[in-house]
């Protein structure tokens, strides 16, 4: 049983890494020809082009990683594959212009968004619950059994 699961994990792992290489590799291809033409047109490459270019390798390689890795052990990996997405983006977007590399102010924004939420509920704390004086007897006896129901544990018992 387990093997056909790891059968289908290393299926999806193959398909993807052969999907993102060609990604990859073509976005490379393109962004290096940028400079080689910029080198060649008079423009010159820089010191902050090179710098640029082992970012964009370094984001690439250390986002494509943790997806495998993540794809591997069957964890999830949308955080990474966001991230993955978003370096790749900008990267096509700075052979045409480097004012694109501003797109990267997108990775902390959607940390915020992503995580915002569990950061302010810690900061808050728990909401005040509804005082039980109000309510009525009927009211407060079903919520004292939706309480013990909650607290029970459920197991399952394997054959």
């Amino acid at each position: 049983m387990a093997n056909k699961r790891e059968k289908k994990i290393q299926k999806k792992v193959e398909g993807y890494t052969q999907l993102t290489t060609y990604f990859i590799g073509g976005i490379n291809v393109f962004y290096i020809l940028s400079l080689i033409y910029s080198f060649t047109s008079g423009d010159g490459v820089g010191f902050w082009d090179i710098i640029i270019f082992l970012w964009f390798s370094f984001v690439t390689y250390t986002t494509h990683n943790a997806v495998l890795g993540a794809m591997t052990n069957d964890y999830g990996y949308s955080y990474y594959q966001d991230i993955f997405i978003i370096n790749l983006f900008v990267q096509f977007l700075a052979i045409f212009s480097r004012k694109s590399l501003y797109l990267y102010l997108l990775i902390p924004a959607y940390l915020v968004y992503a995580f915002g939420g569990y950061i302010w509920a810690y900061i808050v704390g728990p909401g005040e619950a509804e005082p039980e004086e109000q309510l009525s007897d009927k009211e407060r006896r079903k919520l004292e059994k939706k309480r013990i129901k909650q607290e029970r544990t459920k197991v399952k018992y394997v054959k």
